[in-house]
C-alpha cells in the first residue's frame, strides 16, 4: 500500500512519477507488549510474535516493556527458550513510558496497567500463565493468541 501526499491512495506495486510527490509505503502495526518486570512474558511474546510473522509474511513490528524492570528467568526456563532460539536480551529490557503506548498501534497486557498508563486498544492477556511455572502451557495459550492477532492484522491490511 502507497499514499501519495498522504490523501491519495496508490494500491499498485508499479512505478508512479510524480515531479514534487513523495509516495511512502505505509508502516507496519506496532505492537507493544507489557508484563510486570519485562523480562519474561512480554520479550517472549515479543520474539514468538516476530517469528510467526515473518514466517506468515505479515509485516509487523513488535517491542516489549516492563512496569519495574526486574530479572525473573529461572534457569530451567531460560534453557528451554535457548533450545528454541529465543532470545529474551536481543533488543535489552526497558521500562514503559508514556511515548511507547503512544507509537503503539495495539497494546497486549499482561499485568495491569497503571492508571496513567490505561490505553483503548489493549488486549488482556493477564490469563497467560507463568511462564517460569508452567511454560508448556503457558506457550500453547501465547502461540494461539499470537496466530488470533495475526490473523486480525492481515485481515485488517487486505
Amino acid at each position: 500500500m502507497y499514499y501519495i501526499d498522504q490523501r491519495v491512495f496508490l494500491a499498485s506495486g508499479g512505478m508512479l512519477a510524480i515531479p514534487g510527490v513523495v509516495i511512502a509505503r505505509t508502516r507496519a502495526p506496532l505492537v507493544l507488549f507489557v508484563c510486570q518486570a519485562g523480562t519474561a512474558k512480554s520479550a517472549i511474546a515479543r520474539e514468538l510474535l516476530r517469528r510467526r510473522a515473518r514466517e506468515r509474511g505479515i509485516a509487523i513490528t513488535a517491542y516489549s516493556r516492563g512496569l519495574a524492570i526486574e530479572e525473573h528467568v529461572s534457569m530451567a526456563l531460560r534453557l528451554r527458550l535457548n533450545t528454541e532460539a529465543i532470545d529474551l536480551q536481543r533488543d535489552g529490557f526497558k521500562v514503559l513510558s508514556a511515548s511507547d503506548l503512544r507509537d503503539a498501534d495495539i497494546v497486549v497486557s499482561f499485568t495491569p496497567l497503571p492508571p496513567a498508563y490505561r490505553f483503548s486498544r489493549a488486549e488482556d492477556w493477564s490469563m497467560v500463565p507463568s511462564v517460569n511455572d508452567a511454560y508448556v502451557v503457558a506457550r500453547a495459550e501465547l502461540d494461539r493468541r499470537i496466530e488470533q492477532l495475526l490473523d486480525a492484522v492481515a485481515s485488517s491490511r487486505k
